[in-house]
């Protein structure tokens, strides 16, 4: 990894931590660093998938949860920086395999509750 992508991403990091008043902002700033790792890969298959599933994922939090509500654990993305930051691929591979996995019940349950605020009915079987 470039020097200049690992500060892109040290940066962007820790901008994550910042607390901010803006609920908007606050999102922005948690989901940049998946972007950030579609970017930086240049893996474009991954950035077609990702992009479009943060949108929604943006969305969907906006509408359910409070402001500053915890969506995973946030050490997740530090656990799959420092493997990158090392050099160490398959560490990070299997960080970020740990935090997808850690996700998924976490993004059932906000689908679920974003599809009934919405009025567009419970989780299809």
């Amino acid at each position: 990894m470039s020097t200049e992508n690992r500060e892109i991403l040290l940066n962007t990091y820790q901008a994550e931590q910042q607390r901010t008043t803006s609920h908007s902002e606050w999102i922005h700033r948690n989901l940049k660093i998946h972007r950030l790792l579609a970017e930086i890969t240049k893996n474009r298959v991954y950035e077609a998938i990702l992009n479009p599933l943060l949108d929604l994922t943006r969305e969907m939090i906006m509408v359910v949860k409070s402001n500053n509500g915890i969506v995973h654990n946030h050490q997740e993305h530090e656990d799959v920086l420092n493997a990158l930051i090392s050099g160490d691929g398959e560490k990070a591979a299997s960080a970020m395999h740990d935090h997808i996995s850690n996700i998924g019940s976490e993004m059932i349950s906000l689908e679920s509750s974003y599809r009934k605020k919405m009025g567009l009915g419970g989780v299809p079987e």
